[in-house]
Order: structure tokens, then sequence, then C-alpha cells
């Protein structure tokens, strides 16, 4: 399976006209369409039909889904390796500095990297005591979660920089 970028079409959210429907066709039977203005961080994937929203098969919106997963805890990953090489200590939730722009800087480094500091300390936890199995699974699920709508503003970015060029 592949998805293909179909160009955006204006589909007047908004007076100014700016918002827009991205759409990505799978195989040429199905369509996932993530709304709201591409580029902005408050993305919305739905995996839609256009005749009816309830005959998209649930595999196709489960690939959507782990896709973002997985696209969310890699740029986690990314982004937290990164920062220890430059830093030489491990990504934390921390306020990088005192000042407005270092509080927005820290803000969205730990948007960014919380699922990667997340499950770095839930296995850090297990190798070290045996922890009760619901925190284990809590936090997998918030680390998944997270990883979910951050992989949707990742892939919300690359395909707007993909349709611009």
């Amino acid at each position: 399976m592949s998805l293909v970028p179909v160009p955006l079409r204006n589909n007047n959210h908004d007076a100014a006209g700016s918002g827009g429907v991205l759409h990505l066709r799978m195989a040429g039977r199905a369509t996932v369409s993530v709304s709201g203005p591409v580029g902005m961080t408050f993305a919305c994937a739905e995996a839609v039909n256009h005749q009816s929203r309830t005959n998209m098969p649930l595999s196709v919106q489960l690939f959507v889904l782990l896709y973002s997963v997985a696209a969310g805890f890699v740029t986690a990953g990314i982004v937290g390796s990164f920062y220890q090489l430059v830093t030489s200590e491990p990504a934390r939730f921390a306020l990088l500095g005192s000042s407005a722009p270092a509080m927005l800087v820290t803000f969205l480094f730990c948007g960014v990297v919380g699922p990667f500091i997340i499950m770095r300390n839930a296995v850090a936890a297990q190798r070290k005591q045996r922890p009760a199995l619901g925190w284990i699974v809590g936090s997998v699920a918030i680390a998944g979660m997270w990883s979910a709508c951050s992989g949707l503003i990742v892939l919300d970015f690359a395909l707007a920089a993909q349709a611009s060029l």
C-alpha cells in the first residue's frame, strides 16, 4: 500500500479561505484526509470515504493510526538523541531556561520528545526494579497516544512541505 498525495482544495472552513483538506489516496480505493489548515499544529486525521464514513475499512484506519504512532515515536527518538548528542545529557522534562523564548522552546521540545522520555524512564525503571504491570502499561499507552498525536503533526508538516514543492 502506498499513500499518494492529492493537491489541496479549499473547503471553506473560514472566511479567509485558509482552511484546506489534504487527501491521500490509498491504492485508488480509500481516501485519508488530514483536515484543518495545513501546517497548523492542531491537525486532525480522519479516515473517510467520499460516499460514507462507515464504508472505510478498519484496516485502513488502523494502518493510518500505526503509521502516525511510528512517525511520532521516530521523530521523538531522533530529536531526543540529537539533544543528548549536543548536550551530553539525556532529554528530560525540565525548563531549558528562565526567559520567555526558552520556555517556548522547552514547551515545543517536550511536546516532540515526550514519548521518548516516558519510554526511556519506563525501561530504566524496569531494569532497576520491577514496577507494577499497570505502571508499564500506562507508560506505553501514554507514549503511544502522544506519539500518534505528534505523528499526525509531523506527517501534516511533511505532506504540506511536499505539496509546496
